[in-house]
């Protein structure tokens, strides 16, 4: 949070009954928080760093130790008044209702199916956000960091399994007028044999520099393969309007440029936070690139 807001804050808490508790060195949660101030959800409630929960004035310190470990879990919503907190989604429930504008989001989310899943896509966000959007700085963040659940992981790298053959699937699918004799999913397995030679090329030689590479990376590729989503409409609108086949090749070429371009700034942007120097990217990225490519020459693949 920058100093703008953390002065606000300040001021906000001589009159403030809740505090909005969240782990300051989660880029994510820091984001998550700029979003309720834009809704102006903090109105009523000011964010405080869970390094600065002193800040709030529990009773007792067994009320401090347990606000530090609900924090590694969710966000909390404190009222400093009453003591009494709320996490995750029944913390957003809560600033909705007190704002007043928002009833309508705060009654859905009360409705049992609603908040169950609510619950959980909280849970499994809040849970990995190390992975998902690595502290500022390498090494353990603080005593906030989220307890590992085999559950929600497992929930969370099937989700991120699932986008990624999405994206490859739809990119195949609108690929496959372009191959006469082949088929959508002959299209996707070739798109997916170049993703996963050059990722896995690069994940062997530089995971053995830091163990948390192939997280790292697979989020970075996940980013990064978005952008094969309005490619997929770009090639069968030109499809539609009649673009030449070597015109719409010549043009995928280059937007997967812009796919890889995207992929090496977020691994850039993820290395840095892990400790990791600035060559780790570029050898990343050469890895990818030649492994795609020996593919696509060995095997003809994308012969258009």
């Amino acid at each position: 949070m920058d100093a703008k807001s953390r002065t606000s804050n300040a001021n906000q808490s001589s009159h403030s009954a809740y505090a909005l508790i969240y782990d300051g060195s989660c880029p994510l949660c820091r984001a998550a928080v700029r979003g309720l101030e834009r809704l102006d959800l903090l109105r009523k409630a000011h964010a405080v760093r869970v390094e600065d929960v002193s800040r709030v004035k529990p009773s007792s310190p067994r009320d401090l130790e347990s606000i530090l470990t609900q924090t590694s879990s969710e966000l909390v919503l404190y009222n400093m008044k009453t003591e009494r907190r709320l996490g995750g989604v029944s913390a957003a429930i809560e600033l909705a209702s007190i704002h007043g504008r928002f009833g309508v989001v705060a009654s859905a989310l009360r409705i049992p199916f609603v908040a169950m899943l609510a619950s959980a896509l909280y849970k499994t966000v809040a849970l990995n956000r190390r992975t998902i959007s690595p502290p500022d700085y390498p090494g353990p963040a603080c005593r906030c960091d989220p307890p590992f659940n085999l559950g929600y992981a497992l929930s969370f790298w099937a989700g991120v399994l699932v986008l990624l053959f999405t994206e490859i699937a739809v990119f195949g699918w609108s690929l496959s007028p372009l191959h006469p004799g082949k088929g959508t999913w002959d299209t996707f397995f070739a798109v997916l044999a170049i993703v996963g030679a050059g990722w896995a090329a690069s994940a062997l030689v530089l995971s053995l520099l830091h163990r948390g590479f192939i997280s790292q990376s697979v989020m970075a590729l996940a980013s990064g393969l978005l952008l094969l989503y309005p490619l997929a409409v770009l090639n069968r609108t030109a499809l539609f309007v009649g673009v030449s086949p070597a015109l719409l090749t010549a043009l995928n070429w280059g937007l997967m440029g812009a796919v890889y371009l995207v992929v090496l700034l977020s691994l850039r942007s993820r290395f840095k936070r892990l400790g990791l120097p600035a060559w780790t990217t570029w050898l990343s990225i050469v890895l990818m690139v030649s492994a795609a490519a020996a593919l696509i020459v060995r095997f003809g693949l994308f012969d258009f």
